[in-house]
C-alpha cells in the first residue's frame, strides 16, 4: 500500500474567534471560513479538518489511526465583508490523528504532516479533494532547519 503527504488549503481562522488559554491551547475552537472552498479538508497545520460529510464517510469505512471531534464552524468578518452570506456553509469536524504515518491510515510525521494510505486518498478524491497538493510519503524526510532554508537547501 502507498502513502501520501496530503497538503490541503487554509481557507479558515481558528484563532481569532476561539477561546484560548494562556499556554495557547483551545478551549473551544471556533473553524471561521475566510473564503469559500470546494474542498473536504482543511489544515491550520498543526490541525487538520474535514467537512462533516467526509467526517462520517471515514467513520464508516473503518479507517484506522483518527477520531474526529466537532468544532464550532462559522465565517469570519473577513468572509462577509469579501464574498456575502451565504445560505448555508460545510460544517467541518477537526481530525484527531493517533495513527503512525506510513502504516495506518492516518498518521503524522515530525506531529506536523498529514500522511494518509491509498484507501483515504481515494475517499478524500470521492469527496471533493480539490485544491490540497498531494506528495509521495517519504519515510526519510525531514523538515528544514531555518539556517537551511535561509541557504536554499531543503530537507
Amino acid at each position: 500500500m502507498e502513502f501520501h503527504w496530503i497538503k490541503p488549503q487554509r481557507p479558515c481562522d481558528i484563532w481569532t474567534y476561539s477561546d484560548i488559554a494562556p499556554d495557547r491551547t483551545f478551549r473551544h475552537m471556533v473553524f471561521a471560513y475566510d473564503f469559500p472552498s470546494e474542498d473536504c479538508i482543511f489544515r491550520d497545520v498543526p490541525h487538520y479538518f474535514v467537512t462533516a460529510k467526509l467526517g462520517e464517510a471515514i467513520e464508516a469505512s473503518g479507517l484506522r489511526g483518527v477520531s474526529r471531534r466537532p468544532v464550532e464552524t462559522r465565517l469570519s468578518e473577513m468572509y462577509i465583508q469579501s464574498y456575502a452570506a451565504p445560505a448555508s456553509i460545510p460544517q467541518v469536524e477537526q481530525l484527531m490523528v493517533t495513527g503512525v504515518a506510513g502504516t495506518d491510515d492516518f498518521g503524522l510525521q515530525h506531529r506536523l504532516l498529514l500522511i494518509v494510505s491509498d484507501p483515504v486518498l481515494a475517499l478524500f478524491r470521492h469527496h471533493g479533494l480539490t485544491h490540497a497538493e498531494v506528495v509521495p510519503y517519504d519515510p526519510d524526510y525531514r523538515i528544514p532547519t531555518p539556517a537551511e532554508l535561509l541557504a536554499g537547501k531543503r530537507g
